[in-house]
């Protein structure tokens, strides 16, 4: 038998005949037991059990001194193996190692460590490297870029980069991926060292997986590399901390001696960002890719009309709508996704308007793919964030969360299902939408398209040129809800960066419809809010005709009562008003003005079944733009925190006697919590989809979904197309923006274009 001894990390103190202290960095222990006492006095590293037992014999029992000594192993005091009194080991004692078989098994371990580095300071990094290694017990060799394949069936691979997008590591991580073998990567040098992800074939993503997230990640370098034909984002890493080569061998050897330990690898599916200036070390989640072309099925493409509904309850009934669940488990299933290098979430950031505890805003960094060579594209991506908000904190975090995973799976990439072919061609085989059906620009705003694209409040509406019907174009499948048809639709409605749209812009593809839910009805519920939001908005905006106050105070709520007071300490009023159209569905706008010369007139839309839900969505909306106008100056004037011409132009121009529209109708009645609580439907949301699609056909509307959901992303999320219905950016073909509001009593009669409101919404 092996002999026992202390763990290595123990200090051992005999006080009296029945007293023991073991003592560490960690941790302090007392044992009072003449047992545990004469036990410890035993152990010397030659004895192994049996031989203890037998040596407190026959002042103890044999049983009794079985149990006491099995119970020091258990409790981990007490392991087997010679004691080596070496530095390294008691470390590993101490953190739960057990030193003597990481060293057994070290000596049939090899460790390959591959330099990709050239600089000097590299080859110190792989040299110490080598030497904490060695010191561990393994057999370790060094080699150049060039001569990997000598190293390449090695236990564990290291790779040391200055960028873990070389395109060299495709061909490493092949490799290892066809033999099933670890290998880890490490960015030893820079401001913030890499360590990890070890790459666990059958376990964790791969090296492609990583690839996909962490170039998506690099907006500016994907522009750079595409504008000077580089083969990859590369990344400028320059200076580093003296020393930072002796951490990145410390962090090594404990990762290996995890792996030999048969020990849960802290950077298994996990890499580490060390700043070694502070020593914080963040951990980012490289998420593995079902769809993977190295580790997973490529043929595990998107299936985006072959989706069938079903039975699904809501049982979280607040602000953020219909839920099946919490917002505090949607956050916590999802926030594995953020990451400024591997997330589809760059970042989750409080908004600052959240003092109060009334209001919660949070914003999301998303990544596009760059459709065009347009530099004020690139920086408005930069920028670029999804929105959260709710009554609650971890409502607006979630909302935040998947609106960013919505805009990420909305994204083209290659293994997006096209169909391909002229409009023309394939409206003989199939049915087919024509994008100016949805799309909905006038003939007016096509011909005068170059003109009204340079006015510089005209970011947001950019007009495409007609749509040409006899060019190739990828159309992606959707299902029609309205009749169970498959529909082609053209590609650029869908995904952002679609290719042909960057010869062929034929469309702005913009968010309108896309939405995201823990379920596909969830999402799908979510979608059709926003459409039938935005088309309530276009009726009243672009009419500019009065609506009736929504009576806050009939509800009683203290949310409300509260968020009154709260905006009243700003000098800002707060009103509502009901913009319900003809479908049926509860639609409100919450807008607030300062009492200043300049009204700084804020607004925020809700659409939903439930009426006490759009009514709530509307405000939270409403607080989610406080930011832009909450600050200012020593003279009380504003401070905008947005340069965003048509936003500034709204604000500072725009009053309740330039545009009166924005008040409520004194001569209609009043919403009120009576008219709310008349139509609250039930809890199940695949019946709430049923109803708004059955809404929707009586208007002569037709429902088409995408589904947009990605293996990699534990959220569903859909595309929701309905021809017809208005976007609340200008668009002014002939339709309901002209034919609804007269059919509704609003207007006597129809608009001309040239009437039309000739400002669009400005968010």
């Amino acid at each position: 038998m092996t002999p026992l001894r202390f763990r290595e990390s123990l200090d051992v103190h005999f006080v009296d005949t029945d007293k023991l202290f073991l003592l560490s960095e960690n941790m302090n222990v007392l044992l009072d037991n003449p047992v545990a006492v004469a036990v410890a006095r035993q152990v010397n590293g030659q004895r192994n059990l049996s031989q203890v037992v037998a040596a407190l014999a026959p002042e103890i029992s044999p049983m009794t001194a079985f149990a006491v000594t099995k119970g020091m192993c258990q409790a981990g005091y007490l392991m087997e193996g010679a004691p080596t009194g070496d530095d390294f080991a008691a470390y590993l004692d101490g953190h739960g190692l057990d030193s003597s078989a990481v060293r057994g098994r070290a000596g049939s371990t090899t460790v390959g460590i591959v330099l990709l580095d050239e600089r000097a300071a590299a080859a110190q990094a792989a040299e110490q490297s080598r030497q904490a290694l060695e010191g561990l017990g393994c057999a370790v060799t060094v080699v150049a870029a060039s001569e990997w394949r000598q190293v390449g069936d090695s236990s564990l691979l290291v790779v040391m980069c200055d960028d873990y997008l070389q395109p060299s590591l495709r061909e490493i991580n092949e490799y290892r991926v066809a033999t099933e073998s670890p290998w880890l990567l490490t960015r030893p040098l820079g401001s913030t060292l890499w360590v990890g992800p070890t790459f666990m074939p059958g376990e964790t993503g791969c090296w492609r997986c990583l690839d996909q997230r962490l170039t998506a990640n690099r907006q500016v370098e994907r522009y750079l590399a595409e504008k000077n034909s580089h083969d990859y984002a590369a990344a400028s890493v320059r200076g580093f901390l003296p020393g930072s080569e002796g951490l990145i061998a410390g962090f090594l050897a404990r990762e290996v001696a995890n792996l030999i330990g048969e020990t849960q690898m802290r950077t298994s599916g996990v890499m580490l960002s060390v700043d070694p200036g502070t020593l914080e070390v963040e951990e980012h989640a490289l998420i593995h890719q079902p769809q993977c072309s190295a580790c997973g099925d490529p043929d595990r493409a998107l299936n985006t009309a072959g989706f069938e509904l079903g039975e699904a309850t809501a049982t979280d009934l607040k602000d953020g709508g219909f839920r099946v669940c919490s917002p505090e488990e949607t956050v916590a299933r999802l926030e594995h996704h953020i990451s400024p290098y591997l997330g589809a979430v760059s970042r989750l950031e409080s908004l600052g308007v959240d003092t109060e505890g009334v209001t919660y805003s949070f914003g999301a960094g998303h990544n596009f793919a760059m459709i065009s060579d347009d530099v004020a594209l690139l920086r408005s991506n930069m920028r670029g964030q999804s929105g959260g908000k709710g009554r609650t904190e971890a409502q607006a975090k979630a909302s935040a969360i998947c609106e960013a995973l919505e805009r990420y799976c909305g994204v083209w990439s290659p293994q997006v299902p096209a169909v391909r072919g002229s409009f023309n061609r394939l409206r003989d085989e199939a049915r087919v939408l024509h994008p100016h059906d949805s799309l909905l620009f006038s003939e007016t705003q096509y011909d005068n398209r170059a003109t009204l694209n340079k006015l510089p409040d005209h970011r947001l509406h950019r007009i495409p040129k007609r749509f040409d019907e006899d060019r190739e174009t990828n159309f992606t499948k959707a299902r029609s809800l309205t009749t169970g048809e498959e529909v082609l639709v053209p590609g650029g409605l869908i995904w952002y960066g679609e290719p042909d749209t960057r010869t062929h812009h034929y469309v702005s593809t913009d968010s309108n419809g896309g939405a995201a839910g823990n379920t596909l009805e969830e999402a799908i519920l979510q979608g059709l809010c926003e459409v039938l939001e935005r088309d309530s908005v276009a009726l009243w905006w672009f009419s500019r005709v009065q609506r009736p106050a929504v009576d806050l105070d009939s509800f009683g709520d203290p949310y409300i009562a509260r968020l009154q007071e709260f905006y009243a300490e700003m000098d800002r009023s707060l009103w509502m008003l009901d913009l319900t159209s003809d479908i049926g569905v509860p639609t409100f706008a919450a807008l607030s003005r300062r009492e200043h010369d300049v009204e700084d007139i804020m607004l925020g839309f809700g659409c939903h079944p439930d009426p006490h839900v759009a009514m709530f969505r509307s405000m939270t909306e409403l607080n989610q733009f406080l930011p832009y106008v909450v600050r200012r100056d020593a003279q009380g004037n504003t401070l905008y925190q947005t340069d965003d011409d048509a936003t500034l132009n709204w604000c500072k121009t725009v009053t309740l006697d330039t545009d009166p529209w924005l008040r409520p109708h004194d001569g209609l009645k009043a919403y009120t919590k009576a008219d709310a609580d008349a139509t609250r439907p039930s809890a199940r949301i695949d019946l709430a989809v049923g109803n708004l699609v059955e809404r929707l056909q009586g208007a002569g509307v037709e429902t088409l979904v995408v589904n947009q959901t990605r293996p990699d992303i534990d959220l569903s999320v859909v595309k929701v197309i309905t021809p017809g219905l208005r976007h609340f950016w200008p668009r002014s073909a002939p339709g309901r923006l002209y034919d609804a509001p007269v059919a509704m009593g609003w207007l006597e009669e129809p608009l001309t274009e040239a009437q039309l409101n000739p400002r669009g919404v400005f968010f």
